[in-house]
């Protein structure tokens, strides 16, 4: 980030890319957008059960996840949610989610794991689905609920 702030914005696989590469430039100058992020391929909770044959539901996240863990299959080496507990430095971050979406779950539990760590400058849920954001203007509103996260970043990162 050499000294100018960044901001890194993704959704779902999107957002897991963004979040590997500000965990790499290890800067505090780095503001992290997450949208209906995916988070780790081990996790499972009600929303996983819920939606599991959704547009974007289990296979869809299986058949992703295996890009990420590979041959290998180690998931500790991709899984964000161990990340944070194993200390790894996070940037301020916001996080979206939509309430009708398979990896909700996924999202909330990042946010409360950041929120324990003092990363989580904003956390919001939107009645949606995954695919809901060009079709009920989840993006509009979720871009509208980060601007302010990003311009107090932005400013706090001038002074």
């Amino acid at each position: 980030a050499n000294g100018s702030p960044l901001v890194l914005f993704g959704m779902s696989a999107g957002a897991y890319l963004a979040a590997r590469v500000a965990l790499r430039l290890e800067s505090t100058d780095v503001f992290l957008v997450m949208v209906a992020p995916m988070v780790s391929p081990s996790f499972l909770g009600p929303s996983q059960l819920e939606y599991a044959h959704a547009v974007w539901g289990h296979q869809q996240d299986t058949w992703s996840w295996k890009w990420y863990v590979g041959e290998s299959g180690v998931i500790e080496d991709v899984d964000l949610l161990q990340a944070t507990a194993a200390r790894q430095q996070f940037p301020l971050t916001y996080i979206s989610v939509a309430s009708r979406d398979y990896l909700r779950d996924q999202g909330v539990a990042l946010a409360a794991s950041l929120n324990r760590s003092g990363q989580l400058v904003e956390f919001q849920e939107w009645d949606t689905s995954h695919l809901g954001c060009k079709v009920q203007g989840y993006w509009d509103r979720c871009l509208g609920g980060a601007r302010d996260s990003i311009a107090s970043f932005l400013q706090a990162s001038d002074s």
